[in-house]
């Protein structure tokens, strides 16, 4: 630490004597030795503030207590709201399968038995006209 900044810290902790209020002053003559003077200041005062305001309680602690109260109401309400929603997702698609399932094969038996013709000649006994549209003579 060089002189300059053993003067203002007795300044700033209120032991400096007339000779190094002389030296400061100055020394903060220059442009660039107000600004870093100011400077210097200001973080004096943050930190001076910072230790006034310091709270009394443990931060640790208290954080803790604050994670615990406020967390377990809110897992257990979380994870009841993530099982429904996933049921509910379950039960959407299983739903869906069953209904298209129901429907294709409902489909499938009504277009494989419901166009089947039947006619009768002379000739042949019966002609049977299958989905594909091919003859079937049966005698």
């Amino acid at each position: 630490m060089n002189l300059i900044d053993q003067i203002i810290l007795r300044f700033f902790q209120q032991k400096a004597d007339d000779e190094d209020l002389r030296r400061l002053n100055q020394w903060s003559m220059e442009a660039k030795n107000q600004k870093e003077l100011k400077d210097i200041s200001r973080l004096w005062l943050w930190t001076s503030q910072m230790k006034e305001g310091k709270p009394s309680v443990s931060f640790d602690s208290t954080w803790d207590k604050i994670t615990n109260k406020s967390n377990r109401p809110q897992n257990t309400r979380m994870l009841a709201i993530n099982i429904v929603k996933y049921a509910a997702i379950i039960l959407v698609v299983l739903n869906l399968g069953w209904w298209t399932s129901h429907y294709y094969y409902q489909a499938a038996t009504v277009n494989q038995f419901g166009k089947l013709d039947v006619t009768a000649d002379n000739v042949a006994n019966s002609v049977i006209v299958l989905p594909d549209n091919t003859l079937v003579y049966l005698r």
